[in-house]
């Protein structure tokens, strides 16, 4: 019972603060209750995963402490715009723990949960609205993914013009399979700034994010393979997506991000953790 206490009650801080930070924030218990959740359910998708258990560290009070800090994390007190996203996430990720016990369907069933996830992104980060009357949905002009960018045409065929070189030439270097996939990239650059990574995660939780991830692809032969297709789902989405909201854009992501963080955070130095932690609470609470 003492054993199962040590290792259930850093969580359990962790989802307090987080709930007691989305009700001073918000005022609003069912977002304060279903961020908490999405904490507590990153939590039990971390612990079944096969690797993490050689992966602990022998600071126990540290350790829970650090777990226990992640509650501050900004993005768990982030309101959607349609709470229908946050609906979403919470199914996949009870879909995700669980799908493994369905040894016949599993395969159909990460298929609905990539499918949830693609339909989630778009309706968090806003480039999807949804309502109660026909049409249905509808694309958010102010965020319209670039594939319906009605100014991008032009501007190749302009770029084709312009160009120095031999006009066959330019149509091939210039066209949309090659303007978009630079658009991308240039999206994901700009996307993540310290700034973005601040406002989301805190600065302090860059350090055990960047062990996390090194420490999943080191062993990603044992790792569970459809966090990267969750993540990677998630980051496509914010490339092709026009709005500059870092917290709308990776609301999806959070359950991902959390592991990495919680497999980093047995791989740091904690004390210097810690330090950056308290920097960047400070910030925080700082007034602009």
């Amino acid at each position: 019972m003492k054993k199962l206490f040590l290792e259930i009650y850093p969580i359990l801080i962790a989802v307090i603060i987080a709930f007691f930070l989305n009700i001073v924030k918000h005022h609003n218990l069912l977002m304060a209750v279903s961020n908490s959740l999405i904490l507590y359910l990153s939590w039990i998708i971390f612990k079944v995963n096969p690797v993490q258990r050689n992966n602990l560290s022998k600071n126990k009070i540290l350790s829970g402490l650090a777990l226990g800090s992640l509650g501050f994390i900004p993005l768990l007190t982030f309101i959607p715009g349609d709470y229908l996203g946050t609906i979403i996430l919470i199914l996949s990720l009870i879909l995700f723990i669980f799908y493994k016990k369905l040894l016949y369907i599993k395969w159909l069933v990460l298929l609905l949960i990539l499918t949830l996830l693609i339909v989630g992104n778009l309706i968090s980060a806003n480039v999807v609205k949804v309502g109660t009357k026909p049409p249905y949905y509808a694309f958010d002009k102010e965020r319209t993914v670039i594939f319906l960018n009605k100014e991008i045409p032009p501007a190749v065929d302009s770029l084709k013009v312009e160009s120095r070189l031999r006009y066959k030439i330019a149509t091939i270097v210039y066209n949309n399979f090659t303007v978009f996939p630079y658009y991308l990239s240039a999206r994901l650059s700009q996307f993540f700034s310290l700034r973005n990574f601040y406002d989301v995660l805190l600065l302090a939780n860059l350090y055990p994010i960047c062990a996390g991830m090194y420490f999943y692809f080191k062993n990603f032969k044992e790792q569970n393979k459809f966090l990267l297709v969750w993540l990677t789902t998630s980051l496509l989405i914010v490339s092709i997506n026009k709005s500059q909201d870092a917290s709308s854009s990776l609301y999806m992501s959070l359950p991902v991000l959390l592991i990495f963080i919680l497999l980093g955070l047995n791989k740091i130095n904690l004390r210097a953790y810690f330090a950056l932690l308290a920097f960047s609470l400070f910030v925080l609470v700082t007034p602009q």
